[in-house]
């Protein structure tokens, strides 16, 4: 998430170009390509989950709602695609004027003239219009006379969420806390609380909000999985729900780690659900916080063997899949916390105990 704020910042901070933009210019294109749902095969899912973060292909999202252009010679906005009247770009305002539109691509400098010391709008059309349609045209015009442009000035981004309106990334990371890292009143800050990784956390908070790449995910976005049955059981369809928490093969991994604890429990087939029940142990919430660990690491291990069984041809081990996440968990908790002394065998006998000690 780090380098997604440096990226943005490369792009619309004040500072002179980086080397950020210049590399990702040649790779990827410009800025615009951000908000593309549809992208080159050979883009990375390192940039695919950057466009992910910034709110690709959304009709509004916290990215792009929280920037405006401020006007200034006119060769950097775009006139029917960029928000720089009003709340909403013109294109989505007035669409049947935009298939009439000559310039689909052009700029404001490219939508107009100077006439001496006067900017004047000049929008070329395809085809002249019928009577009916010269409402909106009217609507339009009346819209961005007496708006010009300036023959010195460049164009440039103002940030909106800060008052200095100018992008820092400690202004957007606020922002996409707030915002965007909410799901049905569950806050990605919950996550913050427990110490694992935060490759993990952030991983598990694609689950929470249904962005992992499951076969019913990629299907959805125009991708070709073949079939769309749980690699794991066979018998359902793989979503979020079934391959976490409702799946025959990984409900054992959920189960083995119920009887490590020595409870039993019913627990929901949503995720945001799902980790508010495993939480809670009837102890202190400081205790819950870091028994979070465990549920992340299962997470995280189910997903990495379903990928061994697709990629590698592994064989199916819930076994293997639960001690690997009591080690991952044990790792990050006795790492995190200084009061964690407790030893790896210690923690595999006893985790009530050990989780007591901190």
């Amino acid at each position: 998430m780090n380098v997604f704020f440096e990226i943005a910042r490369a792009y619309h901070g004040k500072e002179d170009p980086s080397l950020w933009k210049e590399i990702l210019d040649s790779k990827y294109g410009s800025w615009r390509v951000l908000d593309e749902a549809k992208g080159s095969k050979l883009e990375s899912w390192w940039w695919r989950d950057i466009k992910n973060l910034c709110g690709k292909g959304q009709k509004t999202n916290w990215f792009n709602k929280n920037l405006r252009w401020n006007k200034g010679k006119g060769n950097k906005i775009k006139f029917w695609d960029d928000i720089w009247l009003d709340e909403m770009s013109l294109k989505e305002r007035f669409p049947r004027l935009y298939t009439n539109a000559i310039l689909k691509e052009g700029t404001l400098g490219e939508y107009g003239f100077w006439n001496g010391d006067q900017w004047q709008w000049c929008l070329p059309w395809r085809r002249s219009w019928f009577e009916w349609e010269k409402t909106m045209v009217n609507v339009l015009m009346n819209e961005i006379e007496g708006i010009s442009l300036s023959r010195e000035r460049e164009d440039e981004w103002q940030w909106r969420d800060d008052k200095t309106q100018v992008y820092t990334v400690n202004s957007a990371y606020t922002k996409l806390k707030n915002d965007k890292f909410v799901q049905d009143g569950f806050s990605y800050s919950e996550f913050r609380k427990i110490k694992a990784l935060p490759s993990a956390q952030f991983f598990a908070w694609r689950v929470i909000i249904n962005k992992v790449a499951t076969r019913d995910n990629l299907e959805r976005k125009g991708i070709d999985v073949g079939s769309r049955m749980c690699v794991l059981c066979g018998t359902n369809e793989e979503t979020i729900n079934h391959l976490f928490f409702s799946c025959d093969v990984t409900s054992h991994v959920w189960k083995m780690c119920d009887s490590w604890v020595r409870r039993s429990s019913l627990y929901h087939m949503s995720a945001q659900i799902h980790f508010s029940q495993f939480k809670f142990l009837g102890l202190h919430t400081n205790y819950s916080n870091v028994w979070g660990c465990m549920w992340m690491a299962i997470i995280w291990g189910i997903w990495s063997h379903r990928n061994g069984v697709i990629f590698k041809n592994t064989l199916i081990d819930m076994e293997e899949v639960f001690m690997l996440a009591q080690t991952k968990a044990w790792a990050w908790i006795t790492n995190k916390y200084p009061s964690a002394t407790f030893s790896y065998s210690d923690w595999c006998l006893s985790p009530i105990t050990c989780l007591l000690a901190i």
